[in-house]
């Protein structure tokens, strides 16, 4: 379904006794939240922003005909420049409106990137692995993350591949390298996060969040989103060989460590 079909009359709905539409229930959130002018303004846009994704996409309604964002939805909003730099307050909003009843309460939240410390949920750095290394295994870590950071780095497409093989995503499918692309890589409020999805089959796909850690996450700000010095464009060729020669390469690296 699209925006033009949905009567705008099923925008209503009752909390604590009155009518609110979809727009107007912002001001509900903004009274029962402590936040100053600045934020308010902020919270205006995001909702706009998220109408207007709403209007140009198509959607599903549940069985209480409300819109039921799902993860299509939310990649959309995800690439929306003014969402990604405010993910806590986009991700407040859409929870609000979901607990609410203003949109499905099956609907998805935004992606939640803006812990403190946020780092991917399937990394087993082999850090952790060998003790007695512990010292070596760092500074291979750092010399790594010194060469991803920088874009003149010779060989900048290896040192990422085994940045993510030995401390981000050693438990992730192939999948990852395969995705890694300008359109699925974004800066989530300062945080640096490959969004993906996956399609397991016609009728069914799942959409991915893979979360970087703190140092790669800076390394790759610094190389892919500096504009002086700008590598985005390039990401798109990253990781089109063959999945052997990555494989092979990164067996040379950790011989020579």
């Amino acid at each position: 379904m699209n925006y033009s079909e949905y009567n705008t009359t099923e925008y209503k709905l009752t909390i604590d006794g009155r009518k609110y539409l979809f727009r107007n229930a912002l001001k509900l959130f903004l009274t029962k939240t402590k936040i100053n002018d600045v934020v308010i303004e902020k919270a205006e846009k995001v909702i706009e922003i998220i109408l207007k994704v709403i209007k140009q996409e198509t959607f599903e309604l549940d069985a209480q005909n409300k819109i039921k964002v799902d993860n299509r939805l939310i990649l959309k909003f995800c690439e929306q420049n003014f969402l990604a730099r405010h993910s806590k307050l986009t991700y407040e909003l859409i929870k609000f409106y979901r607990s609410k009843g203003i949109i499905s309460k099956s609907s998805k939240l935004f992606p939640e990137v803006y812990k403190e410390v946020e780092t991917n949920r399937l990394s087993i750095s082999f850090v952790a692995q060998d003790f007695s290394r512990q010292d070596k295994v760092l500074n291979i870590r750092d010399e790594l993350i010194e060469a991803i950071a920088d874009p003149f780095s010779k060989n900048h497409e290896l040192y990422l591949y085994f940045y993510l093989r030995l401390f981000s995503i050693n438990e992730y499918d192939s999948e990852v390298f395969d995705c890694f692309v300008r359109s699925n890589i974004f800066n989530l409020a300062e945080t640096i996060v490959l969004i993906y999805e996956k399609k397991n089959s016609e009728d069914f796909s799942q959409v991915k969040i893979c979360y970087f850690d703190d140092y790669l996450s800076q390394a790759l700000k610094d190389a892919f989103f500096n504009q002086s010095v700008n590598l985005l464009e390039q990401i798109d060729h990253y990781f089109e060989k063959s999945e052997d020669y990555y494989k092979k390469e990164f067996e040379k690296f950790l011989k020579n460590c």
